[in-house]
């Protein structure tokens, strides 16, 4: 079927046309795909194309918005100046002079908290840079939309598997979703095809993302590689296991929305750890914390425990040291044991869980895999002063919309356990009867030390 629609789409790819003839079918569109897609001039046409028909309140959103010039009001009024189109261009608006439509720019966020003023009575709304939407975000802004025929439309190119408005659009029917690259759209200028073919040739994963629009495998400002976090389901321990040992890592909660949180780990290789049970309570009251932890002590007997002493942890802490039980402390505010690298003992605990992700020594249990998706939401940064890594802090977290990592948290302890905590007559003994087995012509440890890094 031939469409035949006005000059201000001329060059338009035909995988976007969707948008304009099914829009009233859906309540959401979303746009995906890399740079040269085309997404955002079209919808910067799409937009004014509409306004001229009727008069609508449409709003062009971001996370945050610290300058007008953050935002698509460039696009916008280069529009206004390319087709002669009848709108009034101010520094803060765009207005039609006969419909009465007006767009309007916000950022989502102010001082970290949201800003909605003003958005009950929006026809259209216009998220773009939609990878930059957090959950909180989402859960707040999306029902606000509620005018009757109101249309949320997201433009991205992904981020990571975890977008919170790819996570929840995607494959919702009520949700128009295109993906689409610059090799889809026949006015992509030649300047950026030429910068593709030399973005792949000098790296495959970076072409990917940029270009194809996928999610990187890690970001610049995440700790963790998801192919690594996924690698953990499907790890295969080798060798036997000399003694068999068991660690737990008891996180305890800082607010009460926290979770308070344990982590049991068995060696179950030489080189190898698994995740055997993850087990988490809501109530941080210290007697409460302190029967819970006695009696996951009681039931799972671990080797040694490490137990978090933030706030108000050092209470039980303290209380089970005198029952001669081997707990250690974790206090993540305190300086690390490489005070050079790491700005506490929390950085340095979650770089050492990297390191044992990255080498594949950490085994997670399938029916634990939602822990996933929290492991990679952790950043990392470097101290303005020190010039020391440090974590996101858990109250940074939630200001970007994140829940608390109270069960990574947990995994972090025990391993930190495994690590630092482990006796070394324990690894001695082991060490001192380790031998060297040649088993079809290949060398195989059948026993080697306890700690492994």
């Amino acid at each position: 079927m031939r469409i035949e629609l006005p000059a201000l789409f001329d060059g338009t790819p035909p995988k976007l046309i969707p948008v304009i003839t099914d829009i009233n079918r859906y309540k959401f569109v979303l746009l995906t795909g890399g740079r040269g897609g085309g997404k955002t001039e079209f919808l910067g046409r799409a937009i004014e194309y509409w306004g001229e028909q009727k008069n609508l309140k449409v709003c062009c959103g971001r996370e945050t918005l610290d300058s007008i010039e953050q935002s698509v009001h460039s696009t916008l009024s280069r529009l206004v100046s390319k087709y002669d189109l009848n709108y009034k261009v101010t520094k803060s608006y765009i207005e039609h002079n006969s419909t009465g439509s007006k767009i309007i720019f916000k950022g989502f966020k102010e001082q970290g908290r949201a800003n909605i003023k003003g958005l009950d009575d929006i026809d259209i709304l216009w998220v773009d840079e939609a990878e930059q939407i957090t959950e909180e975000t989402l859960r707040i802004v999306t029902p606000t939309i509620r005018k009757d025929n109101a249309i949320i439309i997201f433009s991205m190119n992904r981020l990571h598997r975890n977008d919170a408005v790819y996570k929840r659009f995607a494959t919702d029917p009520d949700c128009l979703h295109i993906h689409i690259n610059y090799d889809e759209n026949p006015s992509c200028p030649d300047v950026l095809k030429e910068e593709a073919r030399k973005c792949r040739e000098r790296d495959e994963r970076e072409y990917m993302h940029v270009w194809g629009g996928e999610p990187r495998e890690q970001t610049d400002d995440y700790l963790f590689n998801v192919k690594k976090l996924d690698a953990m389901l499907t790890n295969v321990p080798y060798g036997d296991v000399l003694k068999h040992q068991r660690i737990i890592g008891f996180d305890y909660a800082l607010q009460g929305n926290d979770l308070c949180a344990a982590c049991v780990m068995d060696r179950v290789s030489p080189l190898h750890w698994k995740i055997i049970d993850i087990i988490t309570w809501s109530d941080p009251d210290p007697d409460v914390v302190q029967g819970k932890i006695l009696g996951i002590i009681a039931e799972y007997r671990p080797d040694l425990s490490v137990i978090d002493i933030g706030g108000m942890g050092y209470i039980p802490f303290a209380n089970l040291t005198k029952t001669g039980l081997p707990v250690y402390a974790f206090d993540g505010s305190k300086a690390a044991s490489d005070n050079y690298t790491y700005q506490n003992e929390r950085a340095e605990g979650y770089y050492e869980l990297k390191s044992w992700i990255d080498k594949g020594y950490l085994i997670l249990d399938p029916k634990f895999k939602k822990v996933i998706p929290e492991m990679e939401m952790i950043k990392f940064k470097y101290n303005v002063t020190t010039g020391r890594r440090q974590i996101q802090g858990k109250l940074e977290m939630k200001a970007d919309g994140h829940h608390s990592p109270d069960e990574v948290d947990s995994i972090m302890m025990a391993v930190r356990g495994a690590i630092h905590y482990l006796g070394k007559t324990d690894q001695a003994d082991v060490m001192a009867r380790g031998t060297i087995k040649r088993v079809s012509g290949r060398r195989r440890w059948q026993q080697t030390q306890i700690m492994l890094m």
